[in-house]
């Protein structure tokens, strides 16, 4: 892979895949010292591809797989008991300043982006767990997320005014149908997990907690 290809295919990560990583997060996706990613995005942001800020988060733990996964046909959750789980599962890890980088407008537009989803600081944690979860989903069926992974700012617009939206889906490159939803759990009350679940059941969509 030439440096053109590896440049694009972190671009692609940041835009298509989530809305941020930090360096040690895209080293570890990509194989790379940190000291060597970091001189690429570097280089990525002085030509105005990415952008980067620092930000407190609680830096979760690598994704080691799915805690839930729902099918269709499948009987409800506890809904109730996932809550709990997600309130409390990273409560002990203090909040950490670290710095994220961001595909800038130019790079979405790239990517044929139309709108960025730009998160409150509250939500970096969220989002650092999805970036996580992207980082095994990657590692775990490569070929599949490369082709069929479509992040949250891909689809948002396509749903009704208030309708709960996935974090992120696997995309049927056929008939452009999602195969199977994927959500990155944060500190969700209960009835946010029955508005999701009936959300997929309704559309008949498989879909897996992290």
């Amino acid at each position: 892979m030439n440096s053109f290809e590896f440049d694009w295919k972190i671009l692609r990560s940041l835009g298509a895949g989530v809305s941020l990583f930090t360096v040690e997060q895209l080293a570890r996706l990509e194989n790379l010292t940190t000291e060597m990613m970091y001189r690429r995005l570097k280089r990525l942001e002085d030509a105005g591809l990415l952008t980067s800020f620092d930000t407190l988060c609680r830096k979760t733990p690598p994704v080691t797989g799915p805690f839930l996964r729902w099918y269709p046909g499948d009987p409800p959750p506890n809904f109730s008991r996932l809550s709990k789980f997600a309130k409390e599962r990273f409560m002990d890890i203090p909040p950490t300043l670290v710095t994220v980088f961001r595909a800038s407008e130019i790079a979405l537009r790239q990517l044929n982006i139309k709108k960025s989803i730009q998160s409150k600081r509250t939500q970096h944690t969220h989002e650092y767990g999805m970036s996580e979860t992207y980082i095994f989903a990657r590692k775990k069926w490569p070929l599949l997320v490369d082709k069929c992974w479509c992040c949250e700012a891909m689809f948002c617009g396509e749903r009704g005014f208030r309708e709960k939206v996935e974090d992120a889906h696997l995309v049927n490159p056929k008939t452009g149908l999602p195969m199977l939803a994927i959500e990155y759990a944060g500190t969700y009350p209960q009835q946010r997990f029955e508005d999701l679940h009936c959300a997929f059941d309704s559309r008949q969509i498989p879909y897996f907690l992290f």
